[in-house]
């Protein structure tokens, strides 16, 4: 895939900041209009009505904030759709029918039709067909990750509360107690009886702020910086369960590995801020819990 991918992210990601401090910035005009309540006589009803004046804008916000990243999570599917259906070039298709005839190929002749295929997603799903029956497997980003990364973002135009942390004590005065659309089973019907509490702001704050966080790795994924390469299968037991354990270790000591080396340490940069944000998080709920 190309940068015009990178530039997809890049929007849906500027476009989740901005929907924060926009969030912000009604929770302060909300604050702003609390404290001017107390010089009136009727300091109650004018709280309520700013409160409601909050949650009003808060979700025209939110249906702002999800109608705009629509288009964009549409044009990552069909450039998927393009990456998967790409056929392979002529010398690859040729290369690729020749040696799925033979029944056992070298890791070097593997490497070489690895370089061949050039990425192509059908070429790597054919070169692993070729490879597995002599030990070998071509490991690149499966389809399935790429679903995945489609429904995270669609998950961020759910019905789900976000700000700056300094602002969650006034979310939640605006918001608990209020009615909690629900989904049911079928993923559609919005069941009722449901209320917004401390709990479910902090969750749906957190989901928001981990698929957001989580957008620089989807990049790297998409834009293929991952690169395909050959591994051998042999050398992990045979029994399937200790496999995939050993499996899981290795990508654990390369996740590893990879940090190590990173002059920037980006990839735990995030991990360590998204730690921070949510013990901030349970931090101002249980202040906010003592309060009441």
């Amino acid at each position: 895939m190309n940068r015009y991918v990178q530039q997809l992210f890049e929007s849906i990601r500027n476009a989740a900041d901005a929907h924060k401090r926009e969030i912000g910035k009604i929770l302060s005009d909300y604050q702003r209009e609390k404290a001017a309540a107390a010089d009136f006589k009727d300091e109650a009803s004018r709280i309520n009505a700013a409160a409601k004046k909050a949650r009003d804008s808060i979700t025209l916000a939110r249906n702002a904030f999800s109608g705009s990243i629509q288009p964009d999570i549409e044009n990552l599917r069909n450039e998927l759709n393009t990456y998967l259906l790409t056929v392979p070039n002529d010398k690859a298709t040729n290369a690729l029918n020749l040696y799925g005839k033979i029944d056992n190929i070298s890791e070097i002749e593997a490497a070489a039709l690895l370089e061949k295929v050039n990425g192509n997603y059908i070429g790597l799903r054919l070169l692993d067909s070729i490879t597995k029956k002599s030990g070998l497997r071509v490991k690149f980003p499966d389809v399935s990750e790429f679903e995945n990364d489609l429904r995270i973002l669609e998950a961020l135009s759910g019905e789900s509360y976000v700000c700056p942390d300094e602002y969650f004590n006034p979310l939640c005065e605006i918001f608990i107690g209020q009615p909690r659309p629900v989904l049911g089973a079928d993923g559609k019907t919005v069941q009722s009886g449901f209320t917004w509490s401390a709990a479910n702001l902090v969750a749906t704050s957190s989901v928001f702020s981990a698929h957001i966080a989580a957008i620089p790795q989807m990049m790297e994924r998409w834009q293929m910086s991952l690169k395909p390469s050959i591994i051998r299968t042999d050398l992990y037991p045979d029994d399937p369960a200790e496999r995939a354990q050993a499996f899981v270790a290795d990508e654990a000591n390369i996740t590893k590995a990879r940090l190590e080396h990173d002059p920037d340490h980006a990839a735990a940069a995030r991990a360590q801020a998204h730690a921070k944000r949510a013990t901030e998080a349970r931090k101002i709920v249980e202040s906010y819990a003592s309060k009441q």
